[in-house]
């Protein structure tokens, strides 16, 4: 008979409890909670100037894991410049056009070149001809190229 009162008490407090529990979430959606709202207009100059700029520097000085204590060398990146020069007939308008460097297949002499243009990438060797625009001479570091009868070198 115990038993039987202490459940009859246990279900109505089940009850009152999840009761509250969705009432808390249904009612979730009611305009209880302020909204800030702003006429004022965002802009750097509203914006304080005592910020600090969070600045930082990777140091990247630690042991390799798979090849023992051996420090990584690290170099500087080297500044990408396109340098071009003309020996021009006319007022010619190039594609725009960026040298990504050469390649020499195995067993060969072939060079090929890996050049964008109109910022498409085209692998191209000598004397090939895409778009107009013909590989005269490749290098490690530039590449001479023809278009309409002017002559231009792109560096790396």
């Amino acid at each position: 008979m115990k038993n039987k009162k202490l459940t009859y008490i246990l279900i109505p407090v089940a009850l009152l409890v999840w009761g509250v529990i969705l009432v808390k979430v249904f009612s979730g959606n009611s305009s209880s909670i302020p909204v800030l709202r702003s006429n004022i207009p965002v802009s750097a100059e509203n914006m304080p100037k005592n910020q600090l700029v969070d600045t930082f520097s990777l140091h990247l000085a630690y042991a390799d894991p798979f090849f023992g204590n051996r420090k990584p060398s690290i170099q500087p990146a080297k500044k990408i410049r396109k340098v071009a020069t003309h020996t021009s007939h006319g007022d010619v308008h190039w594609p725009k056009l960026i040298y990504g460097g050469m390649i020499k297949k195995k067993g060969s002499t072939e060079l090929l070149a890996f050049i964008q243009i109109d910022a498409k990438q085209h692998i191209l060797k000598i004397n090939d001809q895409i778009h107009g625009v013909r590989v005269l001479d490749i290098t490690e570091n530039e590449v001479k190229l023809n278009f309409k009868g002017e002559t231009k070198s792109i560096s790396k």
